[in-house]
């Protein structure tokens, strides 16, 4: 608990969102994960498997081929900044 609960936004949030959990994660477990993803209208549940609390980290690739997907079917701008950042999910170790 970080003292500060801000659910009662999480309905207000009118952007498409990715939550993503790390199977193996112990400091924020995938149900927490799962549950802010239901109160959020539309939201996107993930999880990658085999991964702890720093999974972006653990498994780089897994984790940029998820967001990357995600920002790409969801951006209502093809032109978006963010896209151009991402052109495609990158591979650790090429």
């Amino acid at each position: 608990d970080c003292g500060s609960d801000q659910s009662q936004y999480y309905p207000q949030i009118a952007v498409p969102v990715l939550t993503l959990a790390y199977a193996d994660d112990r400091v924020i477990f995938p149900e927490q994960v799962r549950d802010v993803a239901q109160l959020i209208p539309g939201a996107e549940y993930a999880e990658l498997p085999r991964a702890g609390h720093f999974g972006y980290l653990e498994r780089p690739n897994e984790f940029n081929e998820l967001v990357h997907e995600f920002f790409t079917r969801t951006s209502t701008n093809l032109n978006s900044p963010l896209l151009n950042v991402l052109p495609a999910a990158p591979q650790v170790g090429e």
